[in-house]
């Protein structure tokens, strides 16, 4: 990545109505990237150690202050309307120093593109100020935005550990640097414990050029997924540095996906993309002490979808993407900025197409509503929900918002012929007694199959019917065998399957549930007890 590429990075849209989403991210290059073949012939990203110089945030350099240029109203009201206080902050005279926390003189650094400032704690109180000095001068104060809502569920191991901070600024290559911080109306007493700012070269990667070039990125998912399968570049293929990522995946469940944005610049190139996400999984790891990139999917303006966290395309991966739901949901981040600027209609389409395929994945309908808990409270949500739908942020900016009905719409119609949200009216009984229904709705018309097998015993019972949205699935187990007996206790396994009966769509996912029949005084012996 260039020095001009960086300057173009730079010059984003920077007003936000709330809290900005994730990250106005850092273009750097792997520390330690795997090799993989290209469209071209060549190789992918090699190791590529990027520098990195931390300076302590302490104390008031007050003369500093009154000698640096004043900030601009925007950029105080910035700074106010992206935290969870001081709404009325930019009215605040920036010569006050009386919520000043921690302010530096103007220091000489060895050069950097990236600047972002971290804190132990989840302090989000705090307006963050930086200006750089480049080749052309010194710019203005800019200000970094705060988002405690984008990150792990803190409930977690992973919560527990993460440092709060800024979102990463890209600037022109500079050489010097100054940092002022101000408490929030509101807000906590003094500046948080650790904080640091954080100055990062990224190194260039000539291979970057070829990355997201390669016409076989494999296909996500198996053939049994109803929605169209959409490609994703792998992890491998961004140059993720899997030395980095701490600890293994964890898994939750799917019961909806949120939409988010990267809020950087709209202007970059292909091959300006594998740095960018390198970028957002560098101050993820290093700097916010997250396990992985918070995302599960990225996806860029071109409508080339990239896998984020590690664990799996197919699996229901926790990210840290979506504060307090994270185990409950997936999320695909625009590698952009949406506040004022529309999405492309190739990133459109993307969305439309990766949720259809990982909704049906796990038979949530794309158009529905859910509940869901944070840990505190109960909320319904839209299955396919924007960021700020969950938390106060402004992501995934007013312009992708919009957008989303139109997600909804395409994504359930992508889905084709598929049954949602099969549920049972029991998970465990008493021999002798009746098992359970099952329902689920459905979209097209379907001819399903419901099949009862044993570990030791094999297949012992299916029912089978058509179905559609007007005549949804009712069927069920009655608890019996083939021959008409009480099946004998022990764990079975229930699987639902459906063709579509028109022959024009594939079939969507198998849905499985594991049900157990318990023991009485005088029921027979398990299945496996017999053998």
């Amino acid at each position: 990545m260039t020095r001009t590429l960086t300057a173009r990075l730079r010059s984003r849209a920077r007003t936000l109505p709330q809290r900005a989403c994730a990250v106005a991210v850092a273009a750097v290059s792997a520390v330690g990237a795997p090799v993989v073949l290209t469209a071209g012939g060549g190789e992918a990203p090699a190791p590529v150690a990027a520098s990195a110089e931390t300076i302590p945030l302490r104390g008031v350099d007050r003369a500093a202050l009154a000698d640096a240029p004043s900030i601009p109203a925007a950029e105080r009201a910035s700074a106010a309307g992206s935290a969870s206080a001081g709404t009325r902050f930019e009215q605040v005279g920036d010569r006050d120093l009386s919520r000043t926390v921690a302010a530096t003189d103007e220091r000489a650094t060895e050069p950097f593109r990236v600047v972002g400032v971290s804190w132990r704690g989840h302090r989000d109180d705090l307006a963050v100020f930086v200006r750089t000095r480049s080749e052309s001068g010194w710019g203005r104060w800019e200000a970094l935005t705060t988002d405690a809502d984008h990150g792990p569920d803190p409930d977690s191991a992973e919560g527990a550990r993460a440092r709060g901070g800024t979102d990463p600024l890209i600037v022109d290559e500079s050489t010097a640097v100054q940092v002022r911080v101000d408490d929030l109306p509101g807000g906590g007493v003094g500046a948080p414990a650790g904080m640091r700012l954080s100055l990062i070269d990224p190194k260039d990667v000539p291979a970057d050029d070829d990355a997201g070039r390669v016409p076989t990125a494999p296909a996500l998912g198996s053939a049994q997924a109803a929605a169209a399968r959409p490609t994703a570049l792998t992890r491998a293929q961004w140059g993720a540095d899997e030395s980095i990522r701490r600890g293994e995946p964890e898994y939750g469940t799917i019961r909806a996906g949120f939409v988010h944005h990267t809020v950087n610049s709209n202007g970059y190139a292909k091959d300006d993309v594998p740095a960018l996400i390198r970028g957002i999984y560098r101050f993820h790891v290093l700097d916010r002490g997250w396990n992985d990139i918070g995302y599960n999917f990225l996806v860029d303006r071109f409508g080339r979808i990239w896998e984020g966290r590690y664990g799996g395309v197919t699996q229901p991966v926790i990210g840290a993407h979506t504060h307090g739901y994270n185990s409950q949901a997936f999320a695909m981040a625009s590698i952009g900025d949406h506040t004022t600027s529309s999405p492309s209609n190739a990133t459109l389409l993307a969305y439309k197409r990766l949720y259809a395929w990982k909704l049906g994945l796990h038979h949530v309908d794309p158009a529905g509503r859910v509940a869901m808990s944070d840990g505190a409270a109960t909320r319904w949500f839209s299955t396919i929900s924007g960021h700020r739908d969950a938390n106060q942020t402004g992501c995934p900016g007013a312009a992708l918002q919009r957008r989303l009905p139109e997600i909804r719409s395409g994504a359930r119609y992508r889905q084709k012929a598929m049954f949602w949200t099969p549920s049972l009216t029991a998970s465990r009984w008493t021999y002798g007694t009746l098992g359970p229904r099952l329902n689920a709705k459905v979209q097209g018309y379907i001819r399903y199959r419901l099949e009862v097998t044993h570990p030791c015993g094999g297949l012992v019972r299916y029912t089978s019917g058509y179905a559609s949205a007007a005549n949804p699935i009712r069927t069920g187990w009655t608890g019996r065998l083939f021959d008409g007996s009480w099946a004998p206790p022990g764990y079975y396994t229930l699987r639902l399957t459906a063709v579509d009966r028109t022959g024009k769509s594939p079939a969507p996912a198998a849905w499985t549930r594991r049900v157990w029949v318990r023991s009485t005084p005088t029921s027979p012996p398990s299945f496996c007890e017999q053998q």
